[in-house]
């Protein structure tokens, strides 16, 4: 009686074992599936054009939060991945670590997406429906690791915008300063669509032009804003105009999507003696 027993328990031990490995084989290769699945809709599409994975793998009623808070369905992120097709083949944009989590006839997937300059979160929500695996909703978010750097490339762009506006060149210029720049003049006049009245004036300046910045200090509120100070000498020709100035001047600087541009700028002038002046 006891060997019966103890036959009947080892069978029914083995069994429960092969089940539970068998479901754990199921699992990890469910677990692969979505990976794969997550990258054929999610990433593959923005390098090829080919929208048939993507139609196939998100369900009809598909809706996907961007990190900006946009919320698109599945026509409008089709469109939009088409809108942003990658062009550039060095970006870095591929699928990075990610883990699966199934439940049943669910499962979420979670990874990163490396980008040149952030990093993109995602979680993707899976259910099966009629034996195939639908992604129904996925989040975005983006992160921006912090610049080391940010001291030497503020400077560094200071020295671009100075270089800029001496030779005139718009492709800089347009680089530095950002579409939404503000100005404040030395008289105290706002100016809110300074960036293409001052694209429109850059002209190649003499090279007896002088325009110097000094006492140049960065200084950062958080690890995207930062507040420059400097000393400007704006002394030549610039067109029929006799330039000569001598000023304060205060940008605003604003990291977004990694790369730091200005947004706005307030000039102070320095009164200054006759013999200085002559200079």
């Amino acid at each position: 009686m006891k060997k019966t027993l103890t036959i009947i328990l080892l069978v029914s031990l083995t069994a429960i074992i092969y089940y539970a490995q068998t479901k754990n084989t199921e699992s990890n290769k469910t677990e692969e599936y979505i990976k794969q699945l997550d990258k054929q809709w999610l990433v593959d599409p923005y390098w090829s054009g080919d929208m048939k994975d993507y139609n196939r793998i998100t369900a009809d009623d598909f809706k996907i939060t961007h990190s900006n808070g946009d919320i698109l369905n599945k026509a409008q992120k089709r469109a939009d991945i088409l809108a942003n097709k990658i062009t550039d083949p060095t970006a870095p944009f591929r699928m990075g670590e990610s883990f699966v989590q199934v439940y049943a006839q669910s499962a979420v997937s979670k990874g990163i997406l490396p980008e040149r300059f952030s990093t993109v979160h995602f979680t993707n929500s899976y259910v099966k429906r009629n034996g195939n695996w639908r992604v129904v909703a996925s989040q975005l978010t983006r992160s921006f690791p912090p610049d080391p750097n940010a001291e030497e490339t503020i400077e560094q762009l200071m020295e671009d915008l100075r270089k800029a506006r001496l030779t005139g060149d718009k492709t800089a210029f347009n680089r530095i300063i950002a579409d939404d720049w503000i100005v404040t003049l030395p008289d105290g006049k706002v100016v809110g669509d300074a960036k293409k009245d001052e694209m429109n004036k850059l002209v190649r300046l003499d090279s007896s032009y002088v325009l110097k910045n000094e006492e140049i200090k960065v200084h950062f509120n958080n690890p995207n804003t930062a507040v420059v100070t400097m000393l400007v000498t704006d002394k030549g020709k610039y067109g029929d105009t006799d330039i000569n100035r001598l000023g304060r001047v205060s940008h605003f600087l604003l990291r977004r999507g990694g790369r730091w541009q200005i947004i706005s700028t307030h000039q102070t002038d320095i009164a200054q003696t006759q013999e200085a002046q002559q200079k």
